[in-house]
């Protein structure tokens, strides 16, 4: 079996920084996402506004009528 002679210290040194320099090339900061309406969900995005929409003048509607018949029902009792 041959005897393999050790690497010199400045040659492993030497590989360890040309490693880092290759590994810190190319990094970039990340780009920001893109908005909901740019995208391929900005029918779910819309769909959901809507749906809030609609919901919060179904509560107004109803709100209004309930007021309406607990008007009707102190005018009634009194």
């Amino acid at each position: 079996m041959k005897r393999v002679p050790p690497i010199p210290m400045s040659t492993v040194l030497g590989a360890l920084l040309i490693a880092g320099s290759f590994a810190a090339c190319g990094k970039t900061d990340p780009k920001p996402p893109p908005k909901v309406e740019d995208t391929v969900f900005r029918d779910m995005a819309a769909a959901k506004e809507k749906a809030r929409v609609d919901a919060e003048k179904a509560m107004a509607v109803n709100s209004q009528k309930l007021e309406e018949a607990m008007k009707k029902n102190e005018a009634g009792t009194q």
